[in-house]
C-alpha cells in the first residue's frame, strides 16, 4: 500500500515546508513498519506559492496493507503535528482518496479520520 503525504503550510516559505517535511520524514523513518521516500514529481497544488512545493512537502510511504499499520501511521502523523509549533496540516492520500489531518484533537477530525481509515480497511467504521 502506498500513501501519499503532503505537508501543507500555505503561509510559510518553501524552506519552512522543506524543513517540516524533513522532520516528519526523519520521524517516520524511525519506524520499522514502513518505508519513506520522496514523493514523485507532479503539479503543485492549486493556490500554492511555488511550483516546487509539491515536491518539497511530499513524501511517499509504503507499507504492507494492514489496517493496524495504517492506523499507526495516521496516529504518528497526528502526534507529530501536535508537537510542531507551527500550525500545519498533512494531506494523506490512497488512490486519490484524501484526508486532511491536523494536530487539532476535535471530534469532527476524529470521525473524518475513522471514516477514511474504514474505507481503506482500518478504523472502527
Amino acid at each position: 500500500m502506498k500513501i501519499d503525504l503532503l505537508v501543507c503550510d500555505p503561509d510559510r516559505d518553501t524552506a519552512s515546508v522543506e524543513q517540516a517535511t524533513a522532520n516528519l520524514s526523519d520521524e517516520l523513518l524511525q519506524s520499522p513498519y514502513w518505508q519513506v521516500g520522496p514523493r514523485p514529481g507532479g503539479a503543485a497544488p492549486p493556490g500554492s506559492r511555488a511550483a516546487d512545493v509539491a515536491l518539497l512537502g511530499g513524501l511517499l510511504v509504503s507499507l504492507v496493507e494492514s489496517p493496524a499499520l495504517l492506523e499507526l501511521l495516521v496516529a504518528q502523523v497526528r502526534d507529530w503535528l501536535r508537537r510542531d509549533p507551527v500550525p500545519r496540516t498533512v494531506e494523506m492520500s490512497i488512490d486519490g482518496d484524501t484526508i486532511v489531518v491536523s494536530g487539532v484533537s476535535a471530534e469532527d477530525q476524529r470521525r473524518l479520520i475513522e471514516s477514511w481509515l474504514a474505507r481503506h480497511g482500518g478504523g472502527r467504521g
